[in-house]
């Protein structure tokens, strides 16, 4: 019997000293595990190199904090947001707040002024769609659980007619053989990655306007409140600087 209790004693020992664990890297920014994708001008790759705005506004975020860098992992976003959605202590993005996705985790934001997704058709086919109606007999490329996806799926767009792929690329070589005929994606990235991969963008033109997105860092659900509380407030303080200015204007001018 005493053996029995000692052994349950050394296992309770262990629950709550692993319990403790996760309960510091809930409060150390330094414990948390960053996430991100190739998503310009937010975040994205360019000679090997992370680059973008939402990467130098967490840099500052770090410095308010009083955080040294941390590496940040950038995976295709399916994966960076299951992730997300099912692991302790990361950090996403720059992940939209959605109406589906409020309540799933932990937000810091905005972190810049709403961002809209579009559908985008080639120019070439001539395609004009005046309502999510006349959208409806067409198929729609997306990056697999994007916002895009949630936002065609709640306004009343067929699962049928949703075309899920988990790179930018493929969509691209898709909808110029025929395989979809539409687009969705953020209006300004989509142009942006166009730029940045160098790919002519004239090719292609904005033909119907979704809803606005709130652009976010996104937290497990597990992080705690005042650590979240902290990022917001050096979030908040931040955008009143002037560092915050030049990376718009680096960025978005």
């Amino acid at each position: 019997m005493r053996s029995l209790l000692r052994k349950s004693g050394i296992i309770c020992t262990l629950v709550i000293f692993f319990s403790g664990i996760n309960a510091f890297a809930n409060e150390d920014p330094a414990k948390l595990i960053y996430l991100t994708e190739n998503f310009p001008p937010l975040n994205y790759i360019e000679n090997d190199e992370l680059k973008g705005f939402s990467v130098e506004l967490l840099k500052l975020i770090w410095k308010e904090l009083d955080v040294k860098p941390q590496k940040i992992k950038i995976y295709p976003w399916a994966r960076a947001l299951n992730i997300l959605e099912n692991e302790n202590n990361i950090v996403l993005f720059t992940t939209a707040k959605t109406e589906a996705r409020v309540e799933m985790f932990k937000w810091v934001g905005p972190i810049t002024t709403n961002t809209r997704t579009a559908i985008i058709a080639l120019k070439e086919n001539r395609i004009r769609i005046r309502s999510l109606d006349e959208a409806k007999k067409y198929l729609i490329g997306i990056i697999r659980n994007d916002a895009a996806e949630q936002i065609l799926l709640s306004s009343g767009i067929e699962k049928e007619s949703i075309q899920p792929v988990s790179r930018f690329e493929q969509n691209i070589k898709k909808i110029k053989v025929g395989r979809i005929d539409l687009i969705a994606y953020n209006e300004y990235s989509f142009y942006n990655i166009m730029r940045v991969k160098g790919m002519d963008s004239d090719e292609f033109e904005t033909v119907y306007r979704l809803k606005e997105t709130i652009p976010c860092y996104a937290f497990s659900k597990n992080v705690s409140d005042s650590l979240v509380k902290k990022f917001q407030y050096a979030l908040d303080k931040i955008m009143q600087d002037n560092e915050y200015q030049k990376l718009i204007e680096k960025y978005y001018h």
